[in-house]
């Protein structure tokens, strides 16, 4: 198989488990809608010292570490989108600054985060700071961070009245284009919450594209 086709089939099975934890991660939210927010905290909380005690005594215990780090993240985004204001601008404001944040720790870890992720294996406190699957075509790796912002804009979304389908479209959409740039420029390393601030702009677009169809207009 030629290299290329090679990478772009790995790209595209690597894009099929990134739509998979975007179904979930931004279906959580419709979830919990009835859980009360201590609830949340508290099993949250739990993982959290899970998590750092793991992280601290290295203990690369796969695939365990992968599910402590998704849960760690969907209680923490869970969170984050019920304190943020249910309104366009405040939740655009914070995601520019958390799209500025990832894009600034992508190029400062740019030449660790390339070299373990190509990597045989992973080292154990790694495994804390990554979610990592390992398959039978390589190594699949997603960033915390970016399983947060899913659900904290999945929850802020649902708060504000809007569709799950239509967030997680946008969602979807952004990532496509994310991989979309690695295929063509194969190699580089990329920020992901931009790609997913873009989705959510598109789906405030469509869902105002939607009310504006919905409401009767006098003739």
């Amino acid at each position: 198989m030629p290299i290329a086709l090679g990478f772009a089939m790995n790209a595209l099975a690597s894009f099929v488990i990134s739509l998979l934890f975007t179904l979930v991660c931004m279906a959580f939210p419709w979830w919990v809608r009835g859980v009360k927010t201590w609830l949340i905290a508290l099993v949250f909380a739990v993982c959290l010292i899970l998590w750092g005690l793991g992280a601290a005594f290295s203990l690369g215990w796969y695939p365990w570490t992968s599910v402590i780090d998704v849960i760690v993240a969907m209680g923490a985004g869970a969170l984050l989108g019920r304190v943020i204001p249910a309104r366009f601008w405040p939740f655009f404001v914070f995601l520019i600054t958390m799209s500025a944040l990832d894009t600034a720790q992508v190029m400062l870890t740019i030449h660790t985060s390339t070299s373990s992720l190509h990597s045989a294996r992973t080292p154990a406190g790694e495994l804390y700071s990554n979610v990592i699957l390992y398959l039978p075509w390589g190594k699949y790796g997603i960033g915390p961070f970016d399983l947060i912002m899913l659900v904290t804009i999945a929850m802020n979304w649902r708060r504000r009245g809007g569709r799950y389908l239509v967030v997680f479209l946008g969602a979807a959409l952004g990532i496509a284009i994310a991989y979309g740039v690695l295929i063509v420029k194969p190699g580089i390393t990329l920020a992901l919450i931009p790609f997913l601030m873009l989705g959510w702009l598109i789906s405030v677009a469509v869902a105002e594209w939607l009310r504006f169809r919905a409401t009767p207009r006098a003739l």
